[in-house]
């Protein structure tokens, strides 16, 4: 569940690079992927939906609805171990991400996975 009002709307903003020229290694709420994704940010302007930490924007953003997602290997070729909830079966297994798009039914160890999920 996020956390207060406000946040929540900032979570379904675009990310927003802002008006400086800057290139700040940020992360954003990306909703349709129910997943944070990196983007450059310009130090100044830009809207709420601006994270420093990938674990802050997942902490702050993601919700039980990824619990539905299916689980996705994405198309690019390395070789993450990661866990994700298999619905039908009711529990997370193990899986290999490549490494990009992805969705936010990926955690990086099963406990973190089924104190999520379940």
């Amino acid at each position: 569940m996020r956390a207060a009002s406000g946040i929540t709307a900032a979570c379904d903003l675009p990310g927003d690079a802002g008006t400086c020229t800057e290139e700040l290694s940020r992360y954003y709420y990306d909703p349709s992927s129910m997943t944070c994704r990196t983007f450059k940010y310009g130090g100044c302007g830009g809207n709420m939906n601006n994270f420093i930490d990938y674990k802050d924007c997942l902490q702050t953003c993601r919700t039980k609805a990824v619990c539905r997602l299916p689980i996705v290997t994405g198309r690019c070729k390395a070789s993450f171990a990661q866990w994700g909830f298999d619905a039908g079966q009711g529990q997370c297994i193990r899986f290999i991400y490549g490494g990009c798009r992805g969705n936010g039914n990926s955690f990086r160890t099963e406990s973190e996975c089924s104190d999520f999920c379940k």
